[in-house]
């Protein structure tokens, strides 16, 4: 399901999770836009990807809060794997 058809109503969400969806990194003002109205005060957006390599991590990191901050989040925190899990990415945002 498309998440502008998600029926939620007047609910609010103190965490969102999204895993692997690329749009955030790419092309994603309007999927941005619907979870600032979903989510409640305080809440937070939590962003878990594993690029194909490890060379993409700094990119779509960099490309994905400049989104989020596009849409009105702020204060992005960026996580990266290390070791055997170097391309795992987690960023959250208010």
């Amino acid at each position: 399901m498309a998440l502008a058809d998600m029926p939620v109503g007047q609910q609010r969400f103190d965490k969102v999770f999204a895993i692997n969806v690329n749009l955030f990194w790419r092309d994603a003002a309007r999927e941005v836009a619907i979870i600032r109205s979903v989510l409640a005060p305080r809440g937070r957006l939590h962003l878990v990807f594993e690029p194909p390599t490890a060379a993409q991590v700094g990119r779509i990191a960099k490309e994905t809060v400049a989104r989020l901050e596009a849409g009105g989040f702020s204060g992005a925190v960026v996580r990266k794997g290390t070791g055997t899990t170097a391309r795992l990415i987690h960023v959250s945002a208010a």
